[in-house]
């Protein structure tokens, strides 16, 4: 057994000790690696063969290694992943720069490209402090322009404007949002030998696994850059010198808001996805639409997504009644919402889980800014009214959740409709105001739902999950 145990020892002291070689590997997976994968006189086929003997070679060492001991070779494969600069690609597409930074990873034989562009530089709205003049609004501190708004110009334009120019191009027409290469400061060249950028700046930015797919999309990147620089330096310069161009773009809330805001400022773009289908049906007398909508800058020209409307299911938008304050405003939504969810809890399709307040049943929307389901589909709401809408890229799904919402909430609606008169009433408002001393509805539904069943809503009480819950508490 002893002697078993030494043979393998040795066999594995023969693999790991350093020999010339493996010194060499070492000094190629070491920081020093860059120099020679920078170095301009060795050719890209000598730097590209080099490094692909050793990984060949580590993973020899690792097969071996896995013979001997199988234990010993994992450990080695985790605390020897590294991966070894290759070369520095300087490419160049109708005239604009820009490089590819490779690199292949140790012990998996797997290959990564750095893409940036030396030459595109946007500024970094949270390091610049030459904006001029200063963005200033009512009761906003220094600390807070720096920290909040400075962070939110940079958030903005690389998802309102650079994310939907990148749309515009084929190759990233069919990309969700997050898919297509963004805009990334310095913290992004820690691993990248380029140090000719500076804090205030950021650069067009992706790692990719091919060699084509970088060069592809860089080349995309340039062409389509190049079609709407004029327009997009525009509206650069302009969140550089004007605050209240600052202040409209970081009040850009709905899609339709960012495409009218682009326009307005010369950047013609189409961001926003298309109704290629709308329908008109009703369940148990109640009529609702359905939008069939597709493409858009979101998820990608090919995605279908279907927005189902019940329009026979209308409430007071509580949100902007005028006799109401704001803290009313809010906690009346919420309950009336909360007294809808518990109706549509009677089916099981629409069991809670993890709590009363559940998002699988269809939200409230009105003609609101903020909801961007009646921008997209431009449907008309009555002023001062929300209705059910639920949203699925499955039109199956989404007509189960719509008929089983008009069947429970049919069941319940003078119960409901009660509840909605009551809340419109000052000495109702103040009691449950009182009850849930400034906190929001979802964090005491219990309460409210009880408050609820007291006025009326006797469903919401007699409903075995709140049963359930109270029972628990």
């Amino acid at each position: 057994m002893a002697n078993d145990l030494e043979r393998k020892f040795r066999a594995m002291k023969r693999i790991i000790v350093s020999d010339p070689l493996v010194r060499f590997i070492n000094f190629l997976l070491d920081k020093k690696g860059e120099s020679f994968a920078l170095n301009p006189r060795i050719p890209y086929g000598a730097k590209k063969s080099l490094v692909d003997a050793v990984c060949d070679y580590e993973m020899n060492k690792i097969g071996i290694l896995r013979g001997v001991n199988p234990v010993a070779a994992a450990f080695y494969v985790l605390s020897e992943s590294r991966s070894i600069p290759v070369h520095m690609h300087h490419q160049e597409w109708k005239g604009v720069p820009y490089r590819i930074w490779e690199r292949k990873n140790v012990p998996y034989d797997s290959s990564s490209y750095t893409v940036f562009f030396p030459n595109l530089q946007f500024p970094n709205f949270s390091e610049d402090m030459s904006l001029t003049p200063e963005l200033e609004r009512e009761n906003d501190s220094e600390n807070d322009f720096y920290n909040t708004h400075r962070i939110q110009l940079d958030s903005n334009f690389e998802s309102c404007v650079w994310n939907k120019v990148l749309y515009q191009s084929p190759v990233f027409k069919s990309r969700s949002s997050f898919d297509r290469p963004g805009l990334s400061d310095i913290r992004s060249f820690e691993f990248v030998p380029y140090h000719e950028f500076t804090k205030t700046v950021r650069v067009p930015f992706f790692i990719t696994e091919s060699l084509v797919y970088a060069n592809a999309d860089a080349r995309a990147i340039v062409e389509v850059y190049q079609k709407y620089k004029e327009p997009i330096e525009r509206i650069v310069e302009l969140l550089k010198i004007d605050p209240k161009v600052r202040i409209e773009f970081i009040d850009k809330i709905g899609p339709l808001e960012v495409e009218q805001f682009l326009r307005k400022y010369g950047l013609d773009i189409d961001t926003l996805p298309h109704v290629i289908n709308k329908t008109e049906e009703n369940h148990e007398g109640v009529p609702y639409t359905i939008y069939e909508v597709k493409g858009g800058s979101f998820e990608g020209s090919n995605k279908v997504w279907y927005y189902g409307f019940i329009n026979g299911i209308q409430f007071p938008d509580f949100r902007v009644e005028s006799g109401l304050s704001e803290y009313e405003q809010r906690i009346s939504y919420d309950a009336l919402k909360l007294a809808f969810d518990y109706a549509l809890y009677t089916s099981f399709f629409f069991k809670p889980e993890n709590g009363i307040i559940h998002h699988s049943t269809p939200r409230f929307v009105g003609g609101s800014r903020y909801d961007k389901e009646t921008q997209i589909v431009e449907v008309n709401i009555p002023k001062g009214k929300v209705m059910p809408c639920e949203i699925s890229s499955s039109i199956e799904y989404l007509k189960k959740n719509i008929h089983t919402s008009i069947h429970f909430y049919n069941n319940y609606k003078d119960q409901i409709a009660g509840i909605v008169e009551k809340l419109s009433d000052g000495k109702i408002q103040k009691e449950l105001s009182s009850i849930l001393e400034g906190s929001h509805v979802s964090d005491l539904s219990d309460s409210t739902a009880e408050f609820l069943g007291k006025h009326g809503a006797s469903f919401i009480v007699k409903s075995p999950y709140h049963l359930e819950r109270q029972d628990s508490i």
